[in-house]
């Protein structure tokens, strides 16, 4: 992990075209944690980062109950952004959420092969679009699991969203998630970042490296 100087980006090593102002997965994240507020320090942040972030750091996951993420992994490559995620619960109730964030454009559009399975007939399987905001939804699938298919939503202008998939959860003990993105030559993953408080009343930003 890195830590982030928001006004001097060339002194973070790794750091690409699109991670810039306005293109982050910031980190807590309203469609995962349900807040928005900072970490309460860097310890908090980094700790957040390495439980949820997925390596390739395209994605952002948080399994519910008592888990072993036995897959998580992004991957951005010929124009498709990858994310999978798998996990196994010693409870009754494997919940599994995971969520990436995007440039699309409405010329280009986006395109999502979902896959969703558990070990139980479960319903409540969710592939969605969110606008920037983090709660305004463009546009949504679901079903019960196993559960696959595309997702092709109308784009309905040029910016960043957030492509969201859960399972329902109740009743599985394991779950995996897969899904491959295209929307073009357009497509620009974002990177993931956590904010925290700087003590002096300002924003730091740790990055997924």
């Amino acid at each position: 992990m890195n830590v982030f100087d928001p006004n001097n980006f060339s002194s973070v090593p790794g750091v690409r075209c699109c991670d810039c102002p306005g293109c982050f997965l910031t980190m807590p994240t309203q469609l995962i944690d349900g807040t928005t507020t900072n970490y309460s320090d860097l310890t908090a942040a980094t700790n957040a980062l390495a439980d949820q972030a997925a390596p390739g750091c395209f994605a952002e996951g948080r399994p519910q109950g008592s888990e072993t993420r036995t897959t998580f992994s992004s991957s951005f490559s010929s124009g498709t952004l990858a994310v999978d995620s798998a996990y196994t619960a010693s409870g009754d109730g494997a919940q599994d959420k995971v969520l990436s964030f995007v440039s699309l454009t409405v010329a280009d559009g986006l395109s999502v092969v979902y896959n969703i399975t558990s070990d139980a007939f479960i319903a409540g399987c969710i592939v969605a679009l969110y606008q920037d905001d983090g709660t305004t939804l463009v546009d949504s699938v679901s079903g019960t699991a196993p559960f696959a298919g595309t997702f092709s939503p109308t784009i309905p202008a040029d910016g960043n969203y957030y492509i969201r998939a859960s399972n329902g959860g109740l009743g599985a003990t394991s779950t995996t998630i897969s899904l491959s993105c295209t929307g073009g030559a357009s497509l620009s993953p974002c990177g993931v970042r956590a904010a925290y408080d700087d003590g002096s009343g300002g924003t730091s930003y740790v990055i997924c490296t």
